[in-house]
């Protein structure tokens, strides 16, 4: 698939050395947090990325959550062909090159419960999110689902992805997947004057569907999501 105008001098700068784990989810400390603590609270066994770009999201995964299997997949065949030969040798990762709707629809069926999905591979033109939302709604599973990039109101410290024609990445995009699954919905609310953060903030939501009120409500009421995240219940989106 050719590579969009924007994408083009990424490309040129992919490099053969490892992938740095320093990079993966933005270098966001408060992130990886929560991320620790989903994967403990909801006994995750998958996680799931779209867009593998040069790796260092599921390079991070892989070594933060060695007991998880990382699958991921890439568009693109050049940064396919660089993430694959960076992550070489690392157990605990699948990487496909396929479209992201494609490696869905081929990887679920087979794999059991426990998963989070980072999505992740809107920088094309068509913006698959939609239909990677689709696909986890056909196939009905409880899941974290990260959408990363995602525009936070009243966060102006967190960057976020706008393609033009209707194309950002916010609660109105998504609107249609949260009416129908009516997820627990968690948005950032940290600043970037914290001390422990020293990366580039980038907005996210993140989705909990399906998961037995009970195990919510205990994870809502853990200190470091309440004090990180805002919080909506069901319904009230």
């Amino acid at each position: 698939m050719p590579l969009p105008p924007r994408m083009k001098l990424l490309a040129a700068q992919v490099v053969p050395h490892r992938p740095r784990a320093d990079l993966g989810l933005h270098g966001d400390p408060v992130l990886r947090q929560l991320m620790t603590i989903m994967v403990q609270h909801f006994r995750l066994r998958h996680i799931v990325e779209t867009g593998t770009h040069l790796g260092n999201t599921a390079f991070f995964f892989a070594r933060q959550f060695p007991e998880l299997t990382i699958w991921t997949c890439e568009i693109n065949k050049t940064f396919y062909r660089a993430s694959r030969n960076r992550l070489r040798g690392i157990r605990n990762v699948r990487i496909f090159n396929l479209d992201s709707e494609s490696f869905l629809r081929q990887i679920l069926p087979g794999l059991g419960e426990g998963r989070l999905y980072w999505l992740d591979a809107h920088w094309y033109e068509d913006v698959p999110l939609l239909m990677e939302l689709a696909v986890i709604d056909e196939d009905n599973r409880p899941g974290v689902v990260v959408i990363d990039d995602f525009f936070v109101p009243n966060q102006p410290q967190f960057g976020f992805d706008d393609y033009g024609d209707g194309h950002r990445i916010d609660r109105a995009y998504i609107r249609t997947y949260v009416e129908s699954r009516r997820p627990w919905l968690l948005l950032p609310k940290y600043g970037v004057r914290e001390p422990r953060i020293k990366a580039q903030l980038r907005g996210h939501a993140i989705l909990l569907q399906n998961i037995p009120d009970p195990l919510m409500v205990a994870f809502s009421h853990d200190q470091s999501v309440e004090r990180s995240y805002t919080i909506e219940a069901p319904g009230r989106q």
